[in-house]
């Protein structure tokens, strides 16, 4: 038994090398297997990254990170990571934090903005774990207006600025996951809390030329919210956009969606019309992010 609050910092996951992208992928489609060309497609973009992300890496120091600072200021915490779709699994996270003498658990989805969709998934498989086990178990539901998150971002948009301005025919586009709109309930917010959030930050550094796009769009057929983002570079580029920073809002870590879909994809194609593209980089373990991962733990604490 112990008295620590087990901080249980979630993420979606990623398989560590070429031959655990099938399961991965199987997992996430919820035990379909991917057919063989999408499967080679899928093997081909971790390919282009090594085999493998550093997510849950990063991960880890994003949650060492906070429980230093939570410690320091008095807190009796301790910090695990458990994720969605691979190993670390939550649920096995879950069954070393029990072995731990743990009582009290507090789940915090390293995704600041609410869907019942993404950020939601992670409290059901939380419960799930948890189900018949006596522990206490709080959550971290949404963070998108904490004010530390926005620092973080405002910090990486006037650092980028700095060393390279925006030139005269520049635009910022942020962006974020798409998700499947059939799978989305009346008023989920996820949309506005980006979009929002993008208003302000654009504010704060000054910059006009900006919008907003979604990427990453999965496997799954149907209609997704957009715009998309390659569509959203064309129309840029149509209009004499020459210099493009890329800010993936909807990310705090580095990943496939940031590391092939923006780095290579998005990049190649706007500099296959004539842009200049540059990404800023996630918040990752920087500073500003771990104090606001120790922000939004402290209420529950």
């Amino acid at each position: 038994m112990t008295d620590e609050t087990a901080l249980l910092f979630m993420a979606y996951g990623t398989p560590r090398s070429i031959e655990e992208v099938a399961p991965y992928f199987t997992h996430i489609r919820g035990g379909r297997r991917p057919s063989d060309e999408e499967l080679r497609s899928l093997e081909a973009r971790y390919r282009v990254v090594g085999g493998r992300t550093p997510l849950v890496e990063i991960t880890n120091e994003q949650a060492k990170g906070a429980e230093r600072l939570l410690r320091e200021g008095g807190f009796r915490v301790r910090a695990y990571v458990g994720m969605k779709h691979w190993h670390p699994f939550i649920r096995e996270t879950l069954d070393t934090i029990v072995a731990a003498g743990h009582k009290h658990i507090v789940g915090i989805p390293l995704a600041p903005f609410y869907s019942a969709v993404s950020a939601e998934a992670y409290r059901s498989a939380l419960n799930e774990a948890a189900a018949g086990k006596d522990l206490r178990i709080t959550f971290v539901k949404e963070w998108h207006d904490n004010p530390e998150l926005f620092r973080t971002w405002r910090t990486i948009l006037g650092e980028t600025f700095a060393s390279q301005p925006l030139g005269p025919a520049g635009h910022l586009v942020f962006t974020a996951h798409s998700l499947p709109k059939a799978r989305l309930p009346p008023g989920d917010p996820y949309e506005a809390q980006l979009r929002g959030l993008a208003k302000r930050l654009a504010e704060s550094v000054r910059i006009d030329a900006w919008s907003f796009a979604f990427q990453s769009v999965g496997l799954v057929g149907g209609d997704w919210l957009g715009p998309e983002v390659k569509d959203a570079v064309a129309g840029l580029a149509a209009d004499g956009v020459k210099d493009l920073v890329v800010a993936p809002l909807g990310f705090v870590a580095d990943n496939l969606e940031t590391l092939y879909d923006l780095d290579r994809e998005v990049t190649e194609f706007g500099k296959a019309r004539g842009m200049r593209v540059r990404r800023t980089p996630a918040p990752n373990a920087r500073p500003e992010f771990l104090v606001a991962l120790a922000d939004v733990s402290k209420p529950h604490l």
